[in-house]
């Protein structure tokens, strides 16, 4: 996912689950909710 729009930021979160979800890891952002932590920049490609 890119976002053209500068003035308006890509954000991605995801749901945090009560058990181990098996794969991958996030930063928790309360609530029940993380961002994910396995692609650290978002980078566009042509």
């Amino acid at each position: 996912m890119y976002n053209e729009i500068p003035s308006e930021p890509t954000v991605i979160v995801v749901p945090v689950f009560d058990s181990e979800p098996g794969a991958g890891f996030g930063v928790d952002l309360a609530d029940g909710w993380a961002a994910p932590g396995l692609i650290t920049s978002l980078r566009k490609t042509n």
